[in-house]
């Protein structure tokens, strides 16, 4: 049970239908319905019955919009009493956990202006692979983008479906070398393991997990860089492109605000990935989840797309 799913029940109560509360909360009315029915099962009790003149709150249902409103209005006064702004309850809530993507920015920009809302909390988790899985399956995020190569697929899989999550593939290619636009190497059609070896190689931080199936670049076999660049943001790594003539090996996949300052080289490697977001097992998504995937799609070469 999370306060986000309470917030939820207190808006059914509010606006009276489903169709109401899902148009103000800017979420799908099946993704509404989903929630309750979990929040249901949860609880062992109902909340809503439906009947011909909408929907009836039930005996059981009235005690849990009590405690709710208590537990609300607690987060509103400790917001108040810490000076946080926006001490109401918040009408759009969206949360999103990546690895390191610079495509994923733009495309969750995109969806804030779609949605349009007049208020609104929403967050961007740059994080570890590890972490960006429990974020999802303790539902502090709605979905999580990561890659995964070949030799990861069966242990994070296996790892997945113990959390309850499952893995929605939207990409599947080899991997590419990303370079600043005046790196040496920038004007090349491709590149080799040899062309990269006097260069530092740019890796993500993933905190104190040695488990290599965890790594966002693809595991290459034999593959070991002299010079290794451990950041732990896409800034820290923007700046080693730039002043170091660093390289990062990662998707390859370009937003068109970022592709004037980027090159991507495909790397001659047989070395396989998958792209794509994981979610709670049978997940109906948000509206802004939905439109979030379908922005990041057309991001991606269409010959490639994966079935999803």
């Amino acid at each position: 049970m999370t306060l986000q799913q309470l917030k939820y029940i207190c808006a059914i109560s509010k606006y009276k239908t489903m169709r109401e509360a899902s148009k103000n909360l800017y979420i799908s009315q099946p993704a509404i319905s989903s929630i309750i029915k979990n929040l249901e099962d949860e609880l062992k009790i109902t909340i809503f019955e439906k009947s011909g003149k909408g929907i009836t709150i039930t005996q059981d249902g009235q005690k849990l919009i009590h405690y709710a409103t208590r537990m609300i209005e607690c987060e509103n006064e400790i917001r108040s009493e810490f000076h946080c702004e926006n001490t109401d309850s918040t009408e759009f809530v969206f949360s999103v956990s990546s690895q390191h993507y610079m495509f994923n920015m733009y495309a969750f920009s995109k969806t804030l202006k779609h949605i349009d809302a007049d208020q609104y909390e929403v967050r961007l988790r740059e994080t570890s692979t590890i972490n960006l899985l429990g974020d999802v399956a303790s539902r502090k995020s709605e979905l999580g983008f990561f890659t995964m190569d070949r030799t990861s697929k069966r242990q994070i899989s296996q790892l997945m479906k113990t959390m309850g999550l499952e893995f929605h593939v939207i990409h599947t290619g080899k991997p590419y070398v990303f370079l600043s636009c005046s790196h040496p190497l920038a004007m090349r059609s491709s590149l080799t393991l040899e062309d990269l070896e006097p260069y530092p190689c740019i890796q993500y931080d993933q905190g104190d997990d040695p488990l290599h199936f965890f790594f966002e670049e693809p595991v290459i076999t034999g593959f070991k860089p002299r010079k290794v660049i451990v950041a732990s943001d896409q800034f820290a790594g923007y700046t080693a492109w730039k002043e170091l003539d660093a390289y990062n090996i990662g998707t390859g996949v370009l937003s068109p605000e970022i592709g004037d300052h980027i090159v991507v080289l495909p790397l001659e490697e047989d070395v396989w990935y998958d792209l794509g977001y994981v979610t709670i097992q049978n997940a109906l998504l948000s509206e802004a989840a939905l439109y979030l995937v379908e922005t990041i799609k057309s991001y991606l070469p269409k010959s490639e797309l994966a079935n999803s």
